[in-house]
């Protein structure tokens, strides 16, 4: 019986440029809920909102950001990592 070892896995530049792109859009809506949070109020405030209805404005950013993130999970499906 022969053992044969896998080679380690090594990922190509594109691989590491679209991990880099996933990454950093992760991390730019994280800041985006953060100022959101932060801003909502002040926000809503200027055109007129009652505090009652801003929750309108969280809930549009909670389902961009959901499907933005189902769009990623589809992208890491699709890279193929090489085989071992």
């Amino acid at each position: 019986m022969t053992v044969t070892s896998a080679a380690p896995a090594v990922s190509t530049s594109r691989q590491r440029l679209v991990l880099f792109v996933l990454l950093g859009a992760g991390f730019l809506m994280s800041v985006d809920f953060s100022i959101l949070d932060v801003a909502l109020p002040e926000a809503g405030a200027g055109v007129g909102m009652a505090e009652s209805q801003l929750h309108r404005i969280a809930a549009y950013a909670l389902l961009s950001a959901g499907f933005a993130s189902m769009r990623k999970g589809s992208l890491c499906e699709s890279t193929r990592l090489p085989s071992r």
